[in-house]
């Protein structure tokens, strides 16, 4: 009986440090337009460089990148307020470290307990370019 509570103990704490390291930092909406019209809506995390947004597929299999190679205008919503950007794939070795570097500065320990559970060798970084340039530069006014 001691194994199955210790088990059970262990498994509730894997589970909260794990939502812990998701959902505490920044964490932004993506909303892509899927195959049949409809928007959905994914949970990334972000990162600033260079006047763009950069997220990462973790890999190329997942639906809402396949969605966004094919519909490359995309909503990402930070502190509630949605921004339209052209989402541009950069996939290769570069892009992953650049991606993987980013990521790792910003998010520190989640970052890396998320790495245990989530291969990123054939991750891809998704460059978000602003399509409307007053609205992010009023919200990187208002974020100072």
């Amino acid at each position: 009986m001691r194994a199955v509570v210790a088990l059970l103990a262990a498994a509730v704490l894997f589970g909260a440090v794990t939502w812990i390291a998701l959902e505490t930092n920044e964490v932004a909406v993506l909303r892509t337009r899927t195959p049949d019209g409809r928007f959905e809506e994914t949970r990334v995390w972000v990162a600033d460089a260079d006047g763009a947004a950069l997220i990462e597929a973790a890999t190329p299999e997942r639906a809402w990148y396949q969605s966004l190679r094919m519909h490359p205008d995309v909503e990402l919503l930070r502190d509630g307020a949605p921004l339209r950007y052209r989402a541009l794939p950069e996939p290769g070795p570069e892009g992953r470290e650049r991606i993987r570097t980013l990521l790792r500065e910003k998010y520190g320990w989640a970052d890396w307990w998320v790495s245990m559970l989530q291969d990123t060798s054939d991750s891809v970084l998704v460059r978000l370019e602003p399509l409307d340039q007053a609205s992010v530069a009023r919200r990187y006014a208002t974020a100072d």
